[in-house]
């Protein structure tokens, strides 16, 4: 996380109601209710809500710089 807050990235959390370890470092917190109808506690919403947040900050950046970025901050782990 520190390489890609180097390069400007900003951290944008997704979680449940039960928070999460990150919540303090995270400049947006968006905490989703996690209630469920049985034992098993569905993932879709924080999946779907990551999925759109994922696919509209794609649109915003060039697929070439894209492609940059992520090849320099993986040389840099």
């Amino acid at each position: 996380m520190r390489a890609a807050r180097g390069r400007g990235a900003r951290l944008i959390l997704v979680t449940d109601t039960w928070g999460s370890p990150l919540a303090a470092e995270a400049e947006l917190l968006i905490a989703l209710p996690r209630e469920a109808a049985g034992p098993i506690a569905p993932l879709t919403h924080e999946i779907a809500v990551t999925e759109l947040l994922l696919v509209a900050t794609a649109a915003r950046l060039a697929p070439a710089d894209r492609l940059a970025d992520l090849d320099a901050l993986t040389q840099s782990l």
